[in-house]
């Protein structure tokens, strides 16, 4: 398997240039994941189907490797490194290939039933809305991922003067930011007006005190942050907004490299024993 061939061969790469003792490696996955035994149940994007990362990779290298949801490591991150550090309970959407959260509460993520809970992206707000990749129809993630984006400004090229078939999701929000590029202004528009209705359906439901929103395209916290804060209190009750900020993760591309890095740390916090038990040299 390529992907954790890829794996195998940097931490081999690492180890022949750090003299730095590993204590455990963290891996994450897109999808459904079983965290306790590191198992990827399902990754769409992957056509995974329960691959047994955790012990694919250990089979191969004496250290503990533990796995989770990269999105649910993305959060992990906030709480240890980011805007989060100081919330009790705070939700965490994600908009990138896919849209995905977490919810964390009383500082501890919330896992759910089957270590599934905080798929935000795949609640229906528009039964009549796009497929998407789950095989529902009307999810947040077919409206507001980068492949939706791209889908919308592709339908209204005959309305650009700066975007192409070849665009990006930057060149999308650059052209919207700097050129009041219509077909740009057609696709952040519709980005902020599904975005604020997935926002308002997490106040809505866990009335969390912080919202933090997070997207690896540049500059797209720029484009959209202030007019979803003005959106939601203008259409969907300010009321229930009193007491929730709204805010952008300042991981940026660090994100998940720190969740993974503060899931390895949290395991050995629970286990120091690990240590011991570790035996790469």
């Amino acid at each position: 398997m390529e992907c954790i061939d890829f794996i195998l061969k940097s931490f081999d790469e690492f180890k022949k240039s750090n003299s730095t003792r590993v204590i455990g490696m963290g891996v994450g996955i897109h999808g459904v994941v079983d965290s306790e035994a590191g198992v990827s149940v399902y990754a769409p994007n992957l056509n995974w189907h329960n691959v047994n990362i955790k012990e694919l990779i250990e089979e191969k290298i004496s250290i503990p490797v533990m796995v989770a949801n990269d999105v649910r490591l993305m959060a992990m991150a906030e709480m240890w490194f980011g805007n989060s550090k100081n919330a009790d309970d705070f939700a965490f959407l994600y908009v990138g290939k896919g849209v995905g959260g977490a919810i964390v509460i009383d500082k501890k993520l919330f896992r759910g039933a089957n270590d599934a809970a905080g798929e935000i992206g795949h609640s229906v707000i528009d039964p009549e809305g796009p497929l998407c990749e789950c095989g529902k129809k009307g999810c947040l993630q077919a409206f507001t991922s980068e492949d939706a984006m791209l889908k919308n400004m592709k339908a209204n090229l005959s309305k650009t003067k700066h975007l192409n078939e070849n665009s990006t999701c930057h060149d999308i929000i650059d052209a919207y930011l700097n050129y009041s590029d219509e077909a740009a202004v057609l696709t952040v528009e519709k980005e902020i007006k599904y975005l604020s209705i997935g926002i308002s359906n997490i106040i809505n439901i866990f009335n969390p005190s912080l919202i933090v929103l997070s997207s690896d395209i540049k500059d797209f916290d720029i484009a959209v942050m202030n007019r979803i804060s003005g959106e939601i209190k203008k259409s969907f009750g300010g009321v229930f907004m009193q007491n929730t900020n709204l805010c952008y993760s300042s991981l940026g591309t660090r994100a998940l490299l720190n969740g993974a890095t503060a899931l390895v740390l949290s395991r050995v916090y629970e286990n120091p024993g690990m240590l011991w038990d570790n035996k790469e040299e």
